[in-house]
């Protein structure tokens, strides 16, 4: 299998990216990279068809380290403030403005409508996050940095 050596490129990325978007920069095809992904054991959010990979995990995970970054502490969602609306999730996430309004309407997502306003708490993202990222649970120890 694939035996990656050039952070360079990965490092270059936004804080949270596609599986499209990783395959591209690190010149594998998209079934290749979902595989990297499986084999490395790599944290990502699974999302209706999508996978998040937040970039910090992704790096920690291809240098080998079984110790990851708490999902409270990673850069991607640092700058959010305690309640936002849905179209912050665009940046933090990395998803389109369409689909960050139907996440949060989605049963279970931490978002709550107040008038003809949805809002989106960041702890109980952060919350939805831990319960939702896929990962090997008996390899993966989380580390709160």
């Amino acid at each position: 299998m694939y035996r990656f050596s050039d952070f360079a490129s990965v490092r270059a990325l936004p804080n949270v990216l596609s599986v499209t978007e990783l395959s591209e920069a690190i010149g594998l095809s998209i079934p290749s990279t979902h595989a990297l992904l499986k084999q490395e054991k790599i944290p990502h959010l699974k999302v209706a068809r999508r996978k998040i990979i937040f970039k910090e995990h992704l790096l920690q995970g291809l240098s080998k380290e079984r110790v990851f970054t708490d999902v409270a502490k990673l850069k991607a969602l640092a700058d959010l403030p305690d309640v936002f609306p849905p179209n912050r999730l665009q940046v933090a996430l990395g998803i389109s403005h369409g689909f960050a309004y139907s996440l949060s309407k989605t049963p279970g997502f931490p978002a709550t409508s107040f008038r003809n306003r949805i809002v989106v708490s960041k702890q109980g993202l952060i919350v939805w996050i831990r319960q939702n990222e896929v990962y090997m649970k008996g390899s993966t120890i989380w580390q709160n940095q």
